[in-house]
């Protein structure tokens, strides 16, 4: 079982993602469901954490690798706890606060202190604190407190073992994860072992790496990626753009080096994916980006293409990567499949003055020379007559007679 399956089976056994849960009420009655499903938790926590450790995570540094997982157990929380009523009494007194059952658990730990029939660990407040109790509650005393012991107070499992406690987290509203081992040497919480890892972000990093170097086939639209909380992280939202801008580079350097149909090749790619990461707004879930139907495509729907919190490419920018594929696609003689993009480019952003140029080139290999006029007039006009960038091809075309 890998550590998605794990964290699926934590996630369902542990319900609600809400960080704060209600407060334990001293009068609740205990029926018969309830003590069901405190059962099922149990078993479920218990099946977790044989299979969390068995399972050692390989992102550990060197010196933690040797650590020993063998033999740990979930710890009893809130009402498995025998006399919990009054155990969470004390405690919300000495702390001043009304505490969550969820927050509650009693440990073994050894050495045990003699003074004390059991002791109870509190995980409140970030903090990791030990708390030892006699049976007849004239004794409650704090007797060890460890800081920054979790990332969040509510999404956790802790398991024992002998001296040891298991700590595993997760932030709010994020994939991000601590795992942190406490030994208890009969006076003091000593850290053994932390740990932060990101699945989500693992992911989305190696998505990044693919589209760098070239590898799309390996890229995954983020809709199907099944990450959890994928909205927390800007890469998620960005990855479209990215994408795009990243293909863009690489059709460069390919233009460049005069791999003209490899740039063709990653615009198309970098186009097609940017259109197709997420979902498309609802008041235009009918459009269907298609570059051989382009001219269906308009500035309204490309205004309203992505629901928040996806970020897009403004019409400008969009405009900027169209009308350099279709100028690669011109270097390779296929002119009938640029001249609908330039002219796209046109309605998305008319002051953008080298598409005209592009698309008179265009015109022009394909023998429409007076439409190929037109558009060299409406450069030559944008740029200014005596502006010595103008090429002499357009100046002698322009001059030209029928």
């Amino acid at each position: 079982m890998n550590k998605e399956e794990r964290k699926s089976i934590y996630l369902k056994g542990r319900g609600s993602d809400m960080d704060d849960l209600s407060t334990y009420q001293l009068n609740r009655k205990r029926s018969d469901g309830f003590l069901f499903k405190r059962i099922i938790k149990l078993f479920e926590i218990s099946f977790l954490c044989g299979i969390f450790f068995l399972n050692i995570w390989p992102a550990y540094s060197q010196e933690k690798e040797s650590f020993d997982y063998q033999g740990f157990q979930p710890a009893k929380q809130g009402e498995e706890i025998p006399n919990f009523p009054m155990v969470i009494e004390y405690l919300s007194i000495m702390n001043k606060t009304e505490l969550s059952p969820a927050s509650i658990y009693q440990v073994h730990l050894e050495p045990t202190t003699q003074q004390y029939d059991f002791m109870i660990l509190l995980v409140h407040d970030l903090s990791a604190s030990i708390y030892g109790f006699t049976n007849n509650y004239q004794e409650v005393d704090l007797l060890a407190t460890f800081s920054n012991a979790t990332i969040n107070d509510v999404k956790i499992v802790i398991c024992e073992k002998e001296n040891q406690i298991h700590l595993w987290s997760q932030a709010p509203f994020s994939a991000m994860e601590q795992e942190v081992v406490l030994e208890w040497d009969g006076n003091n919480l000593i850290e053994k072992l932390r740990k932060h890892s990101d699945p989500t972000l693992e992911v989305l990093e190696l998505q990044k790496r693919y589209i760098e170097i070239g590898e799309w086939d390996k890229v995954a639209i983020p809709e199907e990626l099944d990450l959890q909380y994928p909205n927390f992280y800007s890469d998620f939202n960005r990855m479209g753009i990215y994408a795009l801008q990243t293909a863009h580079q690489i059709a460069l350097e390919k233009y460049k080096n005069k791999s003209l149909s490899e740039a063709v090749e990653a615009m198309e790619w970098g186009i097609h994916f940017y259109f197709n990461a997420y979902p498309y707004s609802k008041t235009h879930s009918e459009i269907i980006f298609n570059l051989q139907n382009i001219e269906n495509i308009s500035v309204e729907d490309l205004a309203n293409f992505y629901l928040t919190p996806i970020e897009s490419l403004s019409l400008e920018e969009i405009a900027l990567y169209l009308n350099d594929y279709a100028f690669f696609l011109s270097e390779i003689d296929q002119n009938q499949k640029a001249e609908p993009i330039l002219q796209k480019v046109i309605e998305f952003n008319p002051n953008r003055v080298v598409v005209y140029i592009n698309i008179g080139d265009v015109c022009w290999n394909l023998g429409e020379q007076e439409k190929a006029r037109e558009y060299y007039q409406k450069y030559v006009e944008l740029l200014g007559a005596d502006n010595p960038r103008i090429p002499a091809r357009v100046k002698e075309r322009i001059s030209m007679k029928n």
